[in-house]
């Protein structure tokens, strides 16, 4: 059933439960319970069309993801109209209800029929809402098949096949996907790429997988070859990690190896979803995002709602690329561009006057001015002294979110973007096998000299590959099989000797691994952990007191938050501070307030919670 029908068909069923129950004319208590689920099922249909505006695709895991890891960092200003009209529409929903409740009131009627055949109507039109399939298809996922994913999963590997490696620049474009080379639909939009296309090895059949359908689920992808499932951690946010997928092995990982001094640049801020974290985590020397880049401008005002403009990063990127090349060592500079987001993109100033047809389309005009701008920025690579040994690539990181253009887009085949230009001299090709973002790691390999595995992906030039293995892979990804496996990349640490906390910091310490807090932490038996954080680093957000509040009888935890907050736990702490409450389930065992830097050991958590016992 289509989000819209089942929207149709709730609206139906609450408009027949409220004439029943007016006709019923029940008790304060039946219409206050009526209006309550009216309420439940409005404000639930609101947020599930918020959430599809942005995503496209429901409340899909980049939903679920940003939830989770936090929104830090995000372009809100792009989304003033939504966030206004979903804010709006909530008011509505809880006026409507409440009117709901009131207009059966009057002489009691005593009509139990009709008082149930309201209330029938009322919990039947919660039942189609797409927000509960999306939340259930989330929370219980088709059971794991760790045997599969072992016998697919490929242990990262990389080997020499050339006497010299060659560089590597990697250009993720911002939602720009290979539909928008549909000269079918978009006459005329990207002429300059599609010119680099015709000299390089692009693939055709790059289709997107779950779990890899925004940002950084679509770099993760791209460098470990697995999806980014966030099974398991809910409210955790990214920012308050040390590590990022530590147990998995990434491309820039094995070139890391290999000598390469590897570079990240992107406009965006490095916090938001975890980018900064992730790129740290994984072999890469240099991460520069919007803090970091942004006082290099001659303008360090010239910013869009997300952070740099693609102009002044391809102009920083070339820079740091003539001093790569310059010191002598392989190297691979990674970038990520913004002008491209959605939902109308940022022209640079550099092609703010130019436009694409009618000029009436502002994401089509913003992609028009960055096919100018990418093969501006590709021009100048492979004229430089060091285009005879180094690679580029340009990559979409997903498939267009939600954008002025969407309408269009669907008139096509939607595929990701996927070119490779090796040294000026090779032989242009076309690959029209089937893969994923899965792939391009795996793939690359070749063309910088190494043979190699990464993960999930496979290398889609190579004819050994069976067909059948690659849509397996992409089967199990979509259906959500692997994501517990998926999950142990995450490698949580287990509290073998001591926690500490410094507030002072705002910083918690299990062993050799540090947090930010405010946290949220639960064990298992065996003393292993998993977190959840706040966003707000401040202690402002009390999501996780929340989660405190519904932990189940048989959960240890040790919960980290201001003092102000753990009030609602009935723990009256003072209102300034840091305070620790630790416990099991609903059962607070202690409570105390952290005035110093303070370590208790494995043996002093397992007794302050009441935990598992050995």
């Amino acid at each position: 059933m289509s989000p819209l029908v089942s929207t149709l068909l709730s609206a139906f069923l609450l408009l027949a439960g409220a004439g029943l129950l007016r006709a019923a004319r029940p008790g304060p208590t039946a219409r206050i319970a009526f209006g309550l689920l009216c309420w439940t099922t409005s404000v639930s249909y609101v947020g599930y069309w918020i959430v599809d505006h942005l995503s496209g695709q429901g409340i899909d895991d980049a939903a679920w993801y940003h939830l989770n890891y936090g929104l830090q960092g995000a372009g809100f200003g792009d989304f003033t109209g939504v966030i206004a009209a979903g804010l709006v529409s909530l008011v509505l929903a809880t006026a409507g209800s409440a009117a709901v409740a009131l207009w059966g009131r009057g002489e009691r009627r005593h009509h139990l029929a009709l008082g149930a055949g309201a209330s029938l109507a009322a919990l039947l039109a919660l039942l189609p809402n797409p927000a509960w399939r999306d939340i259930a298809g989330h929370l219980h996922p088709a059971a794991p098949e760790a045997a599969s994913f072992r016998r697919l999963y490929q242990k990262p590997f990389i080997e020499p096949v050339a006497d010299t490696p060659r560089n590597l620049v990697f250009i993720h474009v911002e939602s720009v996907e290979r539909t928008y080379f549909d000269e079918s639909i978009f006459p005329g939009l990207m002429p300059r790429l599609r010119a680099l296309e015709s000299q390089g090895t692009t693939f055709t059949d790059i289709r997107q997988v779950g779990m890899t359908g925004y940002t950084i689920a679509g770099i993760v992808a791209s460098q470990c070859g697995i999806p980014l499932s966030s099974l398991g951690f809910e409210g955790n946010r990214m920012a308050s990690m040390d590590r990022y997928l530590p147990g998995a092995v990434s491309l820039s990982d094995l070139l890391n190896r290999r000598g390469y001094t590897l570079v990240y640049m992107g406009g965006a801020p490095l916090w938001f979803a975890g980018k900064g974290t992730f790129h740290r985590t994984h072999g890469f020397h240099e991460v520069l995002g919007r803090e970091e880049l942004a006082p290099l401008l001659d303008d360090p005002s010239y910013l869009n709602a997300w952070g740099l403009y693609d102009d002044s990063l391809f102009e920083l990127a070339f820079r740091r690329y003539e001093e790569l090349a310059a010191a002598g060592r392989p190297f691979g500079l990674f970038m990520l561009t913004l002008d491209t987001h959605h939902p109308e993109g940022h022209r640079s100033r550099k092609y703010a006057d130019l436009t694409y047809g009618d000029g009436s389309n502002p994401m089509l005009n913003s992609i028009r001015a960055a096919d100018e701008l990418i093969h501006d920025f590709v021009s100048r690579l492979r004229a430089s002294p060091a285009a005879a040994n180094t690679v580029v690539v340009i990559a979409s990181d997903h498939l267009a979110l939600p954008n002025t253009a969407t309408s269009l887009l669907q008139k096509g085949t939607r595929r990701n973007l996927f070119l490779v230009l090796e040294p000026p001299g090779h032989a242009p090709a076309v690959v029209d096998r089937r893969g994923s973002t899965l792939d391009v790691g795996p793939t690359l390999l070749p063309f910088l000299g190494f043979r190699g595995a990464i993960g999930l992906g496979r290398d889609l030039r190579d004819p050994s590959v069976p067909p059948a293995e690659i849509e397996e892979i992409a089967d199990g990804v979509d259906r959500g099989v692997w994501r517990e496996e998926i999950a142990r990349f995450w490698e949580f640490p287990v509290l073998r000797h001591a926690l500490t906390v410094d507030p002072a910091a705002s910083r918690a310490q299990i062993d050799d691994r540090t947090f930010w807090i405010p946290l949220l932490m639960t064990l298992g038996p065996q003393m292993e952990t998993r977190f959840e954080f706040s966003w707000d680093l401040k202690g402002a957000d009390k999501a996780i007191v929340d989660s405190a509040r519904r932990m189940r009888e048989d959960t240890p935890f040790v919960l980290i938050d201001r003092c102000e907050n753990v009030a609602a736990l009935g723990q009256d702490l003072g209102t300034a501070g840091w305070c620790l409450i630790a416990g099991r389930g609903q059962t607070i065992r202690t409570a105390m307030r952290l005035e110093a830097r303070a370590t208790f050991s494995r043996e002093e958590i397992r007794a302050m919670t009441g935990g598992w016992q050995p």
